[in-house]
């Protein structure tokens, strides 16, 4: 037979199975990394594109109430895949209201703009802030890496994240030279200042936390020395009703039928209520020792006497002199992550 005949004949066979499993293959490997790929970089372009409207919309405010021209016209953006606009009149720029770039699904963010301040902003993944551009990096980051969401925000002490061991709340240290900025910076993570449940999770907090600053040099930041006294702000106060301590989150702990005082130092406790006379928040300090044998012989062995309670520490301008000591304020943020 010629040589050249039976090749063309073996050809006209087509693909054998196996050929066609290996094809097959091939073709779904690559679907399954264009694919996702092509969906992030369509839903990032209509975020972006959305972005861009409601800065366009910023800027015309911001020109409008410099100008004081208030005839003149905002853009006509008309309207984006993916994308509602509300609350948007042509000429509203001094209107209290809030302009809503709205996304259909939960795969995009939304951004809003307060108006008269032109204040810009997002939310997305139960976050909030200013970071656009890490905004827009949520849209395609793998966050197996549980602190990358987190670092996004300049607020965030960078990498100081950890997960619960069972995974259902993230502790981010935050920046907070007040307890309000403390608890501003927490909900725009989704959270709030942390709630101390219990016991189990005290001591957690502390192993893991703040103790020796902790998962401050474990994120790679040493603090300046070893004996640094940092203090760490904590969801306790009494903001809404003096002498009544409840948690920012509205949760309730273990201690609060006793109005938490078992989570309260001693010291501040018994010897300085005269002190507590406006609305205070609390604290865990660095050399924290509670619920554990916490002794103290050399000063004040009434106050310290090995009976395990908590110390939490009461801060305000109007109470204790530990807001004046020139030590590093820091918020510990609970972002809840288990759906029930």
């Amino acid at each position: 037979m010629n040589y050249f005949i039976f090749i063309s004949q073996e050809k006209n066979k087509g693909f054998s199975l196996i050929e066609l499993v290996v094809v097959v293959s091939v073709l779904s490997v690559l679907s399954a990394i264009t694919i996702p790929s092509f969906n992030c970089f369509l839903n990032k372009s209509k975020a972006t594109a959305a972005l861009k409207i409601m800065r366009q919309i910023e800027n015309d405010c911001l020109v409008k109430k410099e100008t004081k021209n208030v005839d003149q016209s905002l853009v006509n953006f008309g309207s984006i895949n993916g994308y509602s606009f509300e609350g948007y009149i042509n000429n509203n720029c001094q209107s209290d209201t809030t302009i809503r770039a709205v996304s259909s699904t939960n795969e995009l963010p939304t951004y809003l703009l307060k108006l008269p301040e032109n204040n810009l902003t997002f939310s997305f993944k139960g976050m909030s802030g200013t970071n656009f551009q890490g905004c827009l990096s949520l849209i395609c980051g793998d966050y197996s890496d549980t602190s990358s969401k987190y670092n996004i925000h300049e607020f965030v002490i960078k990498d100081a994240v950890i997960s619960s061991d069972d995974g259902c709340s993230d502790y981010v240290i935050v920046n907070a030279d007040s307890w309000e900025e403390g608890e501003s910076n927490a909900q725009k993570l989704g959270g709030n200042l942390v709630t101390l449940n219990s016991q189990e999770e005290y001591n957690w907090i502390q192993q893991n936390l703040t103790n020796d600053n902790t998962l401050l040099k474990d994120a790679g930041h040493e603090a300046e020395g070893s004996t640094t006294l940092s203090m760490y702000f904590v969801g306790l106060n009494d903001k809404n009703e003096e002498g009544k301590y409840e948690w920012s989150s509205g949760e309730q702990s273990e201690w609060s039928g006793n109005n938490n005082e078992q989570l309260i130092h001693r010291q501040n406790w018994i010897a300085q209520q005269h002190h507590a006379n406006s609305h205070d928040h609390f604290i865990m300090m660095t050399n924290d020792c509670g619920f554990t044998d916490c002794q103290n012989e050399d000063y004040r062995p009434d106050l310290y006497t090995g009976r395990g309670v908590g110390t939490l520490v009461w801060v305000d301008n109007e109470s204790t002199f530990y807001k004046g000591w020139n030590s590093p304020h820091f918020g510990i943020a609970e972002i809840p992550n288990c759906k029930s």
